[in-house]
């Protein structure tokens, strides 16, 4: 990288690491409009200050309050030096996001659900796609399950009355 401006590369806002502008994966970020090129800094804009050591920068890290970092931030070390990172969210924090995604989704298809005439399994099938869906951002929905036909046999009851 030290070739390369800093400029030239970004942080993935999902997985904190360096991405280069205009590769694969920042056109995939841009083009679903996960990625807002207008707040994506260098990583040089997240250094807070650079310490001589990295025993006075883990004194510093102790001492800064929260509050000055900003919300969803929390000070890191790397070495001498101190930086703002995206705060992790906790395991329940996580569930509970997770589980009004489901809810919801349900509650905004329950009329689909209802109009279809689906087995157990196949209901179970439809709505964990329609929450897959909802949780990697799409907008559309699941492709319907056609509408099973009953199968009729007809049995000729000439054969088996010899």
């Amino acid at each position: 990288m030290t070739s390369q401006q800093p400029k030239d590369y970004i942080v993935n806002p999902f997985t904190n690491r360096l991405i280069k502008r205009g590769s694969k994966t920042h056109k995939r970020l841009v083009s679903a409009n996960l990625l807002d090129e207008e707040l994506v800094k260098s990583p040089e804009d997240n250094i807070v200050l650079e310490a001589k050591d990295s025993s006075e920068a883990k004194q510093i890290t102790t001492r800064m309050s929260k509050k000055a970092v900003g919300k969803n931030k929390v000070l890191t070390r790397r070495g001498n030096k101190v930086l703002k990172a995206n705060r992790r969210p906790t395991r329940q924090e996580t569930i509970d996001k997770v589980s009004d995604i489901a809810v919801d989704t349900v509650l905004e298809n329950r009329d689909d659900l209802l109009s279809q005439d689906l087995s157990d399994q196949e209901m179970d099938d439809y709505i964990r796609r329609m929450i897959q869906i909802k949780l990697i951002g799409g907008k559309s929905k699941p492709i319907p399950i056609p509408q099973r036909q009953e199968q009729v046999y007809e049995d000729d009851d000439d054969e088996y009355s010899e």
